[in-house]
């Protein structure tokens, strides 16, 4: 059984935003390689929490479902309490 912060994890990988319902959404900017003053840097991701994406798109929910082999209604109630107990 894989914990919250591992679906996370995991989402925001193949993902640019992650809703926890009831919470607020992970949110994902790529940033591009560069160079400023002779000095390069990586391309990379910023991540940012928007407490206003708060519905639930059902993204982490399919999460639970697979991992766990739930149904999707047991796996958003796992997803639920999880989230409830942040």
């Amino acid at each position: 059984m894989k914990t919250l912060d591992a679906h996370i994890r995991q989402l925001l990988s193949e993902h640019d935003c992650v809703i926890l319902p009831g919470l607020g959404g992970f949110v994902a900017a790529r940033q591009s390689a560069g160079i400023r003053k002779d000095t390069v840097y990586p391309a990379c991701k910023s991540l940012r929490f928007n407490p206003a994406l708060n519905h639930n798109d059902g993204l982490l929910a399919q999460a639970y479902m697979r991992a766990d082999s739930l149904s999707f209604a047991d796996a958003a109630q796992q997803m639920r309490q999880d989230v409830e107990a942040l």
